[in-house]
């Protein structure tokens, strides 16, 4: 659970709910309204940087209970991936470095009333992966971030079984508890948002479709300048640039109606009110093949 999530929504919905938000762990690097929550509820928090550290202490001050927290640990490293995402080199925002590593080891122990230190957490998105420990611990969280297929080209990528078997002769011989989070990899390529055509137009050398979609509901291409797969439902020989209504320039190009892929759940945690335009309604699809509307604003 990162931390923009609210616990609060969680627990709203009732206790069989939120007895399942027990077992997130509470990213983020300025996690701070929720805190007081995730300590009364037990869930693991991540420490992240010395004054996340220092938060934590205090809300379990405030609480009066002892807060179980994971060291995110920084350990330097390419995981060959959208730089936008790539969460465990040097110079990412994420985690702690292997040089500062006892400092906080020694704050967390300065601090028994309020911390109990039961793991570590290895932050990125991977496509590969290392396995990585350095401390006594009850609990190695492993993260995940585990990539799809972007391009829909047939490539073979690590599953969250393959993420297990680098560490799990490490976990085995340590008795430790694991924690995976293998995220996008179970739900990115479950979604579709799908799209009508508006119309076609030509300027200079370009082509382009123009969509009722946008920004507002698919950021990611445009903020993190990315590949966004897109299948027609109706075939189409020609190369355009698919654009929507907003001010943007592109989407990214590779209609009757669009088809684009690999949408999960965040884009439309992502998604604007953009012109005052409504956010899509969400559909789950059952294996029935009937859909079952659970949004719409």
């Amino acid at each position: 659970m990162d931390h923009y999530s609210t616990l609060y929504k969680f627990y709203m919905l009732g206790d069989q709910v939120f007895h399942a938000v027990k077992k997130c762990i509470f990213n983020g690097n300025g996690k701070l309204e929720n805190l007081v929550l995730a300590a009364q509820v037990g869930v693991f928090v991540n420490i992240d940087s010395e004054f996340d550290l220092e938060n934590i202490v205090a809300t379990a001050r405030i609480d009066g209970k002892r807060v179980n927290v994971l060291l995110r640990i920084n350990p330097d490293v390419d995981p060959k991936v959208h730089p936008y995402v790539a969460t465990g080199n040097k110079n990412s925002k994420f985690g702690i470095g292997n040089e500062k590593l006892q400092w906080f080891l020694d704050e967390v122990k300065a601090h028994p009333e309020e911390l109990t230190l039961v793991g570590g957490t290895l932050p990125s998105w991977i496509h590969h992966y290392q396995g990585y420990s350095s401390f006594e611990m009850d609990y190695l969280n492993i993260g995940g971030g585990l990539g799809i297929d972007y391009y829909h080209t047939g490539a073979v990528l690590p599953t969250p079984r393959d993420l297990i078997n680098t560490v799990l002769e490490l976990v085995l011989s340590r008795n430790l508890n694991l924690i995976i989070e293998p995220g996008r990899s179970l739900l990115a390529n479950t979604c579709y948002l799908v799209n009508q055509l508006t119309g076609v137009k030509t300027n200079g050398t370009k082509k382009f479709m123009v969509i009722d979609g946008s920004l507002a509901e698919l950021i990611h291409p445009s903020l993190y300048d990315a590949y966004q797969h897109i299948e027609l439902v109706s075939p189409e020989t020609s190369t355009f640039d698919v654009v929507g209504p907003a001010c943007e320039s592109k989407i990214r190009p590779p209609l009757q109606s669009i088809q684009k892929l690999d949408q999960n759940a965040r884009n439309q945690e992502l998604s604007l009110n953009h012109g005052e335009n409504s956010r899509k309604t969400q559909c789950f699809t059952l294996k029935s093949s009937k859909s079952k509307e659970i949004t719409k604003e």
